[in-house]
């Protein structure tokens, strides 16, 4: 995932096996609750539609603990994160904004 401010408008470009995502296709996308309700920011809240969620009792260190189970052997960093590649690139700080720095200021409501 690639997120650039193009004339003050956040683009995500997402490819998936260096594949570009298809706008008309359906993914099956795994994440935790963390994650999905917006975790630290990165991503923002996902707006998916009803029903597009489905709940499972599994717990997360438990699934990791049975997909390294089935890897068997020792893990090798170099196979599970390329450095030169990163997984997320995005500019500036998250959450990432593109907002116009001359745009006016939206009036803040003062307190009661």
């Amino acid at each position: 995932m690639v997120a650039t401010c193009k004339d003050f408008q956040l683009n995500v470009d997402i490819t998936i096996k260096n594949k570009p995502l298809v706008e008309d296709k359906k993914y099956k996308l795994v994440t935790s609750d963390f994650l999905a309700s917006g975790g630290d920011g990165l991503i923002g809240r996902l707006k998916l539609p009803a029903g597009s969620v489905t709940l499972t009792d599994t717990i997360i260190r438990d699934a990791m603990v049975d997909g390294l189970r089935k890897r068997k052997g020792t893990l090798d960093p170099a196979q599970l994160l390329d450095p030169k590649r990163p997984r997320q690139s995005y500019q500036g700080e998250r959450p990432l904004t593109c907002t116009d720095p001359n745009a006016p200021k939206a009036a803040v409501p003062e307190p009661d």
